[in-house]
């Protein structure tokens, strides 16, 4: 019941928000796009910890916030969710801009805000609700392969109500590689998740690809941009899934579900 009641809670709040905002959003409101756009990327966070108490009470509530504050485990794990999405941009950079496919840099002067925004948004937002909540949930009942692939998809689809959002960056991208990628690297996320059993680790592979991909230029509308992206990322999961891949991994138990 809580992961229905998480699912329907974040596809419901952020469609509510898209269908109630846009009208604002279209007509120039920066307010609008600010509230669509903070409300949508914390309401997995604050839904998984007001679902992880009344569904378990303290002591799953406190595991929950556990999975992030715990002292951080193999620095290896780390920098493999930091380099991964790095490399995955970098490479699909260089291939569009060989194709003459490039965009404007944002001036060194914004790098502080856009990074600060960045720390402040999906990347801190989203991940202690959809890999901390959602993926040990999926676990215990589906086995780990398939809860990673299941919470990818979910995940993916998730992000469809900002293609449809006025001011959205995600809007000028190609919808069907960009909504490709995000499941792969749904998977990805949970996989870095997996290996060291802290919310962190996809946080920073969250933040390094958005932040890479705020500050290099990237062109958004760039199909063979986002298709390299595709590329890369799936060839990460491949490579996870041939080496390190933690089928059989036991992730501490979600929740003491109450009667």
């Amino acid at each position: 019941m809580d992961v229905v009641l998480f699912l329907v809670g974040v596809y419901g709040s952020t469609w509510a928000l898209c269908l109630t905002l846009r009208s604002a959003a279209a007509s120039g409101s920066v307010g609008a796009i600010y509230a669509f756009f903070f409300g949508t990327v914390w309401a997995p966070t604050a839904l998984a910890l007001l679902l992880a108490f009344t569904f378990g009470g303290r002591e799953s509530f406190a595991n929950l916030l556990q999975r992030l504050f715990r002292r951080p485990g193999s620095a290896g794990w780390f920098a493999v969710a930091a380099a991964v999405p790095f490399v995955t941009i970098s490479i699909a950079i260089l291939a569009a801009r060989a194709q003459g496919q490039v965009a404007p840099r944002p001036d060194v002067s914004s790098w502080p805000l856009i990074v600060g925004l960045q720390v402040a948004t999906g990347a801190t937002g989203e991940e202690l609700g959809w890999r901390g909540f959602l993926i040990p949930r999926l676990t215990e009942r589906l086995g780990f392969t398939t809860a990673s692939v299941i919470g990818g998809l979910l995940w993916s689809g998730w992000h469809l109500a900002g293609t449809v959002f006025p001011g959205a960056a995600v809007q000028a991208t190609p919808l069907i590689p960009f909504l490709m990628f995000v499941a792969l690297f749904g998977i990805f996320l949970a996989f870095v998740f997996a290996r060291t059993g802290h919310v962190l680790a996809p946080i920073l592979a969250h933040l390094s690809f958005n932040v890479t991909l705020a500050l290099v230029g990237a062109p958004f509308a760039s199909r063979l941009f986002w298709w390299v992206v595709v590329l890369a990322t799936a060839t990460a999961v491949g490579v996870a899934a041939l080496s390190a891949w933690p089928a059989n991994i036991a992730l501490e138990p979600a929740a003491t579900m109450r009667s």
